[in-house]
């Protein structure tokens, strides 16, 4: 198979994946695509706006305490990139035209870590909101941690770890995250 066809194999098989997951989806905007394959859990706790794409290899995490309860908002005209892990238990919500690199890990919720037992046995620990405002860029590798919100046009630089919130217009980077950069 030559490269053209290749990519148009990969073209028609992202639309009919695209299609079919958007039928499942709580809510789905117009020009949705998401490649193949992703794996999504709580498929009726998800709402994509319009023009949405999420690359191949995602995972979609979502928890919902109650039935019909949206857990990941996503807005319109807003890309992910591949092979990212995205944990809603209580709420994530990504506003319009967030671009989110590849590997990027974002929850809102973590293990606890109080007894002396393995961490897999423990409970989680109690979900915050994690909010990406529009026009946002998180970096390859980044993660976003709970409660963090992440503000307008803000940049967080590769591999950074978010734990506390960043300013609109802001560029973060490091481990702790740390403001490199203020506009």
């Amino acid at each position: 198979m030559n490269n053209l066809s290749n990519i148009s194999y990969r073209r028609i098989k992202t639309k009919f994946y695209s299609y079919f997951i958007s039928k499942r989806l709580k809510k789905c905007g117009k020009n949705f695509a998401i490649g193949y394959p992703s794996t999504i859990s709580a498929f009726k706790s998800i709402e994509i706006g319009d023009s949405v794409t999420i690359r191949e290899h995602s995972w979609l995490n979502c928890y919902p305490e109650k039935e019909n309860q949206s857990t990941l908002k996503i807005g319109s005209g807003s890309y992910i990139g591949r092979f990212i892990h995205l944990n809603a238990k209580k709420s994530v919500i990504i506003e319009d035209n967030v671009l989110i690199s590849d590997r990027v890990y974002i929850t809102d919720h973590n293990h606890e870590f109080i007894k002396k037992k393995p961490i897999k046995h423990q409970l989680l620990t109690k979900p915050m909101q994690v909010r990406l405002k529009s026009g946002c860029w998180i970096g390859i590798g980044a993660v976003i941690n709970p409660g963090v919100t992440i503000g307008q046009n803000a940049v967080v630089g590769s591999n950074a770890v978010v734990i506390k919130d960043v300013p609109d217009n802001a560029v973060v980077a490091g481990i702790p995250s740390n403001i490199v950069i203020k506009k």
